[in-house]
């Protein structure tokens, strides 16, 4: 793939260059940065071939650019393909030596004092730089966009994400910057910077559907929203009826799209645009095909009635739930009384998803019970698919030296059980355990096609094995083994 602008920083920059790189991409300038573009599975010829295919390389230069290896061979790629340099000055580091060769009478932006405020410059030289390498369209809008940290968090549920894909691009589109879960959402974040971006949002676009209606974590950033006083446009595309608090919350700013969901998308952009006090008077849009209108969820329509206040639960339902707690009490008791005086009679003869048909590999001191008498079969099981191994050694900023994340799917129905815990423990070759891991499922973060099932933070490099287990009440309903 081809990219215009290469940026290239140090990692103790890594913050205002991915600020860099959105605001290039603001402008529909395509860009590459390490942070995101290089995954577990690249190599250092992918980085070279990025530089040679791009038109532009921004150096941001600072002292630790200048004391960095990896800087000065990216420099040294780009000045032996005639890529041309543009150089992003942060702080007062002297260019000397063999950068000093490569960067002689090269573009200088200095933005020691206040970067953000030269990233218009850095916008304009950019884009001539540009037009000396491409034809210039005379019907473009050369304007720069020079956001503030004002964006729209799109909230969304996981079944309608191509929807929510489509209708950010419109967003953006029309110069509106977003934050979307699927794309902004790093390997290393968490649910608390999830919270960040949406509580320093200025508005909040809610693709409301009978998925996202049931969605633990949608019903989460609504709340936190109403909290924060932060506006919502809700984009209605089914007949899933509202909550009354959500509707009273949103007022005016409510469209309905269905069952045309293309039918609103010129109010969403206006809507939007108001709200940000930056309106758009001419919205482009961009229709959204039939592919990425997945089908929705066939649900009843929910009877609205003065009982259904979001996340309040009316009285019938609460007696339901006290009658099943009863009966699950006098189960459990009478279980317990059967199997009295049976201390180690039980012996697990099969744990759902691993490869093992005991319990042999328990040998920790963890607090999970491997209980036949009580065991059961798991919904669908859990599945370790990957773990990521970051080295950070080099990075001051860490007080460990090595930090592992395990990843993998579980099954529906595991994800809708809110009282099952998942245990990740990573062990060393000797079988011993390093660290571990406990969450519920609902704290769970997703990142892309899988979730994020445990982390640990060491010192040492010696992680050999991955085990994850699913249990409820410490009885374990799924298991699953990574060897590394």
């Amino acid at each position: 793939m081809s990219y215009k602008v290469f940026i290239c920083y140090d990692p103790n920059d890594e913050e205002i260059s991915t600020d860099i790189s959105s605001l290039l991409e603001l402008n529909d300038i395509k860009t590459w940065i390490k942070s995101r573009d290089y995954s577990e599975d690249s190599t250092v010829f992918d980085i070279t071939n990025a530089i040679r295919d791009s038109q532009c390389l921004v150096l941001v230069y600072s002292e630790d650019a200048k004391k960095s290896n990896y800087v000065t061979t990216e420099i040294d790629i780009a000045f032996s393909s005639n890529i041309p340099i543009l150089i992003f000055r942060i702080d007062d580091a002297t260019i000397e030596g063999k950068l000093g060769f490569y960067l002689k009478d090269k573009p200088t932006i200095v933005a020691t004092e206040n970067p953000k405020e030269k990233f218009s410059n850095l916008i304009v030289d950019v884009k001539n730089i540009l037009n000396n390498v491409e034809p210039k369209d005379e019907n473009l809008d050369d304007s720069p966009i020079i956001p503030t940290d004002n964006h729209v968090f799109i909230c969304y549920d996981d079944e309608d994400e191509e929807l929510a894909n489509a209708i950010c691009h419109n967003l953006e589109e029309n110069r509106i910057k977003c934050w979307i879960k699927n794309r902004d959402l790093s390997v290393n974040d968490t649910i608390f910077n999830v919270k960040e971006h949406l509580e320093s949002s200025q508005a909040v676009v809610l693709i409301h559907s009978a998925n996202s209606a049931k969605s633990n974590y949608v019903n989460t950033d609504i709340d936190i929203a109403m909290e924060n006083n932060i506006p919502i446009v809700l984009y209605r595309i089914d007949k899933y009826t509202l909550a009354s608090k959500l509707k009273e919350y949103v007022g005016a700013n409510r469209l309905d799209a269905y069952p045309d969901v293309n039918s609103e998308l010129e109010n969403l952009v206006r809507t939007t645009s108001e709200i940000l006090k930056n309106p758009v008077k001419k919205p482009i849009v961009k229709k959204i095909p039939k592919a990425e209108q997945k089908p929705i969820e066939k649900t009843p329509e929910k009877p609205e009635d003065d009982n259904d206040r979001g996340g309040f639960l009316n009285k019938k339902v609460i007696a339901a739930i006290i009658i099943v707690i009863i009966v699950a009490a006098v189960g459990v008791f009478a279980l317990g009384m059967g199997n009295s005086g049976n201390d180690d009679s039980g012996e697990v003869k099969f744990v759902v998803g691993s490869s093992k048909n005991s319990s042999s590999d328990n040998n920790d001191n963890s607090d999970v019970k491997f209980d036949a008498n009580n065991s059961k079969q798991a919904p669908s099981g859990v599945k370790i698919t990957k773990y990521n191994m970051h080295d950070l050694r080099n990075n001051s900023k860490y007080s460990w030296n090595y930090s592992y994340f395990a990843y993998g799917t579980l099954g529906n129905d595991i994800i809708g059980n809110d009282n099952y815990m998942v245990n990740t423990t990573f062990y060393d070759s000797n079988g011993k355990v390093i660290d571990s891991s406990k969450n519920d499922i609902k704290s769970l973060e997703k990142v892309g096609s899988n979730y994020l099932l445990g982390d640990c933070f060491i010192n040492n490099n010696n992680v050999k094995k991955i085990v994850v287990t699913v249990t409820d009440n410490n009885n374990v309903v799924a298991q699953d083994e990574y060897k590394i």
